[in-house]
């Protein structure tokens, strides 16, 4: 029951007491464990920008990207920096860039209107925490979901970034609202946690899928246009990108598939690379370390 209400394949055993790790000896309902991956992003990104290295260019998105396209069929696209510029003409093009897909699509003068964007209002707390990953499933909703840093990956604390419904809920609360709310569902849910040290913080995000009354795409998302040379994709969630990419592959011709050629490379090799993102605990400034026990 656990799986099917967060969405995921693997079976949730349940866990004895006696077995259940320290964090979890005191909390109340049952304990189950599920054995699904957790993969560090930033070293999947990387593993990607090292694959494709030499196709891989970074450009400002508004001033350094032109279209060239008649009903969403795109003849040519041509890629600015600086004084550099390359020309390419297309057979397939895919987007595949989460939010900025409504921009890109009005750009190509197709609806923007099969996006949504879901927000988020993501807290985060550090301290001398254990690392750990799961969900506190509530009747029908996911609680609170919580995912960590392993520790020594940005520093010698580790970081939990709490999600679910505390994140959906919290998107009308402000930081300090949130990290109150927050402070309060972890004591409910993790009475043995010890709050005493730890710091809080938050930052705002939004999903970008497809449009879906509101609610969260059971599946994976493709759009097609221009006779199919255009796909819009999106993958709805992390954990279907793979997904995602085997679907998107099917529908391209094996003609098209081919590795970039030496002369795109060549024409490519002058112009930026990106960089990987920071991670927003990398980034905020305000950390809030309350005195007060939670209420």
């Amino acid at each position: 029951m656990l799986a099917a209400q967060v969405g995921l394949k693997t079976p949730a055993n349940a866990v004895a007491d006696a077995d259940r790790p320290e964090l979890l000896r005191s909390m109340p309902g049952k304990v189950l464990e599920v054995r699904e991956p957790v993969f560090e992003m930033r070293s999947v990104l990387a593993a990607l920008a090292t694959q494709l290295h030499d196709c891989l260019v970074r450009i400002d998105g508004t001033e350094g990207l032109a279209f060239t396209s008649r009903a969403g069929r795109i003849d040519e696209v041509v890629l600015r920096e600086g004084d550099q510029a390359c020309a390419i003409r297309p057979s397939r093009v895919v987007l595949a860039a989460g939010a900025g897909n409504a921009g890109l699509r009005s750009r190509l003068g197709l609806s923007a209107d099969h996006m949504q964007r879901r927000p988020l209002h993501m807290c985060m707390v550090k301290g001398d925490l254990p690392e750990f990953h799961g969900h506190c499933v509530d009747g029908s909703r996911t609680r609170v979901t919580i995912t960590s840093t392993s520790r020594g990956d940005t520093s010698e604390e580790v970081i939990w970034q709490l999600g679910g419904q505390l994140a959906e809920n919290g998107v009308n609360q402000s930081p300090d609202e949130l990290i109150r709310t927050a402070r309060t569902e972890l004591s409910a849910v993790l009475p043995a946690l010890d709050q005493a040290g730890l710091a809080w913080s938050t930052y705002r995000v939004d999903r970008a899928e497809r449009a879906h009354r509101g609610r969260r795409p059971d599946d994976v998302a493709i759009l097609e246009d221009g006779d199919g040379h255009t796909l819009t994709c999106w993958p709805t969630k992390m954990a279907l990108a793979p997904r995602l990419a085997d679907i998107v592959l099917s529908r391209v011709p094996v003609s098209d598939a081919r590795t970039p050629s030496a002369t795109l490379a060549a024409a490519l090799a002058d112009f930026d690379r990106p960089e990987l993102a920071d991670y927003p605990w990398e980034t905020a400034t305000t950390w809030t370390a309350p005195s007060d026990a939670p209420a």
